[in-house]
């Protein structure tokens, strides 16, 4: 006898897993549901438990009624955002558990770094820019501006921008070379996370080059490169998962004198680069 399930209205033949019928008394069959009230043709009603599979959408049923139906088990699992620039509130909160979160965003993003790689660069670049062109700067000793034209301005500021990403990604291949003895060696995406994360307090330091004033330029750089060597010490055991102890602080000595040889090569170069094709690139303002 086929009996009608009312929540589904469909004819059920109480079947467990193994196709076998339930029999009053035995336990309830594994893929039972729900107990409810089944209606024969006689018009008699018993109780049971019976198995309501959830029933396929007909050909002209609404979406929405196809959506209310149950459906097999499965667990909502946010996406992580593929750039890492959402984990940098918690490293500055909280700089001792900041860095296990971004390590792991970068195992499973290995190239979530290269977008704030170019962009970030931009901020000082551009700064200099204006400020060579707009405001101008006095060497030491002497009062009298000076400001560049708009196309010697433009390829210093494009060097500069090359020195920041040459200094990043070769830093990391320092960083990895560094590390080369200990068995937790990082691969050079991890590494050139944790190098453009290490430059970040320094570019952002280079926005006050919008106004080139020594006694702006100078404290603003020297708190920009001290808040990015307390990174590296503090962010080298917990990101590179070393232990706290004096060979780590070796490791993150050698990655600074890496990374401070690096950061002066490439400028000197790049300003090389800048200096060969200038004629006559200043502009000296006329006085009255």
């Amino acid at each position: 006898m086929q009996q009608q399930c009312g929540p589904c209205s469909r004819p059920s033949r109480h079947r467990s897993a193994a196709q076998a019928p339930w029999r009053p008394g035995a336990p309830a069959p594994a893929n039972a549901l729900k107990s409810g009230t089944c209606f024969n043709p006689s018009g008699t009603t018993e109780r049971a438990i019976v198995a309501c599979p959830p029933r396929s959408p007909r050909k002209n049923e609404p979406i929405a009624l196809q959506a209310s139906q149950p459906s097999a088990v499965s667990k909502h699992v946010p996406r992580r955002r593929p750039d890492m620039i959402h984990l940098i509130p918690g490293l500055i909160s909280s700089p001792s558990r900041g860095w296990s979160p971004i390590r792991e965003h970068a195992n499973q993003h290995p190239w979530s770094f290269v977008p704030t790689l170019m962009l970030l660069p931009l901020l000082p670049a551009l700064c200099v820019y204006v400020g060579t062109t707009d405001v101008g700067w006095s060497l030491f000793g002497s009062d009298q501006e000076r400001q560049l034209n708009s196309s010697s301005a433009g390829l210093l500021a494009l060097m500069l921008y090359l020195t920041c990403l040459t200094s990043v990604l070769v830093t990391a291949l320092a960083t990895r070379w560094v590390l080369f003895r200990t068995t937790r060696r990082p691969a050079f995406t991890v590494a050139a996370t944790f190098t453009t994360i290490l430059a970040m307090p320094l570019l952002l330091a280079g926005i006050v080059s919008i106004l080139p004033v020594r006694w702006l330029l100078i404290p603003a750089l020297a708190l920009g490169g001290l808040c990015s060597i307390l990174l590296l010490y503090q962010g080298l055991p917990g990101y590179m998962q070393l232990k706290r102890n004096d060979q780590e602080r070796f490791y993150a000595t050698c990655i600074l004198a890496a990374a401070i040889l690096v950061v002066l090569t490439s400028g000197f170069f790049f300003m090389e680069l800048w200096w060969q094709p200038l004629d006559g690139g200043y502009v000296i303002p006329e006085n009255g």
